[in-house]
C-alpha cells in the first residue's frame, strides 16, 4: 500500500489561514472600492499600494494551503455585505474625509478579527502565525494612513 505524500493539516492552521485569506479579500473589496470614489492621485496609489499587499498576503495563505489540497475558502455573503457597508461610508461630500473614516473603521475591525483568531487558533503552524502577523502589520499601517487622512481633511 502507497502511502500518502500529503502532511494532514491541522485545523488550526486551515482556519487561520482561511481567515487570513478571507481578510485580505475583505481588504481588497473595500480599497478597491475606494479606489473608485477618490480623484486625489495620491490618495489612489495609496489605495492601489495597499490592495497590492493585500493580494500579496491572500496569495502566500492560499499557497500555505495548496500542500495539504485544501482550497481557500471565498467571503461569506455576510461578510461580502459587511464589506459593502462599511465602503459605502466613502459616498458624499467630503470624500476624502470619508476614505479615511472607511480605512480606520476598516483596519480597526480587522485588527480585532486577527487578534481574536490567533488567540483562538494557538495551534496553528508559526508559518500561519507569522503571516497573521505581516496582515496584522498591514492594517496597522492602513490604519496609521487613515489617521494620516483625516487629520489632513480636517
Amino acid at each position: 500500500m502507497k502511502k500518502s505524500s500529503i502532511t494532514p493539516i491541522s485545523s488550526d492552521t486551515q482556519l487561520l489561514l482561511n481567515h487570513v485569506y478571507q481578510g485580505c479579500q475583505m481588504g481588497m473589496d473595500s480599497v478597491h472600492r475606494l479606489v473608485q470614489r477618490t480623484q486625489d492621485d495620491q490618495t489612489r496609489d495609496l489605495l492601489l499600494d495597499l490592495a497590492h499587499e493585500h493580494r500579496r498576503i491572500m496569495s502566500l495563505a492560499a499557497e500555505g494551503l495548496r500542500p495539504y489540497r485544501t482550497a481557500p475558502e471565498d467571503l461569506s455573503a455576510f461578510d461580502r455585505m459587511r464589506t459593502r457597508l462599511v465602503s459605502m461610508q466613502a459616498h458624499g461630500p467630503k470624500t476624502k474625509r470619508r476614505i479615511s473614516q472607511t480605512l480606520i473603521l476598516g483596519s480597526r475591525m480587522a485588527l480585532r478579527s486577527l487578534m481574536r483568531d490567533l488567540r483562538k487558533y494557538p495551534l496553528a503552524q508559526n508559518s500561519s502565525q507569522q503571516l497573521v502577523g505581516e496582515l496584522i502589520e498591514l492594517e496597522k499601517r492602513t490604519l496609521r494612513e487613515g489617521i494620516r487622512m483625516a487629520k489632513k481633511a480636517s
